[in-house]
């Protein structure tokens, strides 16, 4: 039921454009399938939606990932998020962050977390655009396993950062860092990111993924993800 909610949310937003002015953001798509001696299968989905009125900016970002080998799932994650922004001044905006998760080889069940803080856009200009955040909030998890006793209901600091440079007229180097920290589980993402432009509309990108939880071992025995991507973006 979980995973049909999620999904259609994530549809739903995706469809928000064409019938609401004023959003812009991107639908990111990427699918293998390997067969013969080996059968691996991947999806990976994203989607990422701004609107801005005034002084201020809402954004909603999701995203599903999936991996079976040899018909056996290896890797099942979804994500949902939404997060407005208030802008102080040209940089400064406050911001808060009501966000769900779902890693089930990551011995996460599901997880809500919600955050207050306070973000500064460093650099924005035509080449090159850096902002950093700060803030604090609450998470509520539902281990699958939990063999640590991990507490599901703690306090949470986050930081994080967004980094985005031009290298050439098609080029872009993307990278989003993300880093909670809870009384129990600290969680770091990285997203490291080069968008290849191929139409004004459709762009490809290559990403590398790295999620590490310094208490919790998944299913693999590890800490740590790591996913390489190539996807087709649609922007809008």
């Amino acid at each position: 039921m979980k995973k049909m909610l999620i999904c259609t949310a994530l549809l739903a937003t995706a469809c928000l454009p064409a019938y609401a002015e004023g959003w812009t953001g991107s639908a990111e798509l990427g699918f293998s399938n390997t067969t013969g001696n080996t059968k691996d299968r991947t999806l990976n989905t994203r989607l990422d939606m701004d609107h801005a009125r005034g002084l201020w900016r809402h954004n909603i970002f999701g995203d599903i990932y999936h991996a079976t080998t040899e018909n056996v799932r290896t890797a099942e994650r979804y994500a949902l998020g939404y997060k407005p922004s208030y802008f102080l001044n040209d940089r400064d905006y406050l911001f808060g962050t009501a966000r769900y998760d779902s890693d089930k080889f990551a011995d996460i069940d599901s997880r809500w977390s919600q955050v207050l803080g306070l973000g500064r856009q460093l650099i924005n200009n035509d080449q090159t655009y850096l902002e950093v955040e700060a803030g604090v909030g609450a998470r509520q998890s539902n281990y699958i396993t939990n063999p640590d006793n991990l507490k599901r209901d703690e306090a949470l600091f986050y930081t994080g950062a967004r980094f985005n440079h031009r290298l050439s007229q098609n080029a872009r180097f993307l990278q989003n860092l993300r880093y909670e920290h809870g009384s129990t589980n600290a969680y770091t993402e990285s997203i490291t990111g080069l968008q290849l432009k191929v139409t004004d509309a459709v762009s490809a990108k290559l990403t590398h993924t790295v999620r590490y939880n310094n208490k919790i071992t998944g299913v693999k025995g590890k800490k740590t993800d790591q996913i390489t991507g190539v996807n087709l973006i649609y922007s809008f």
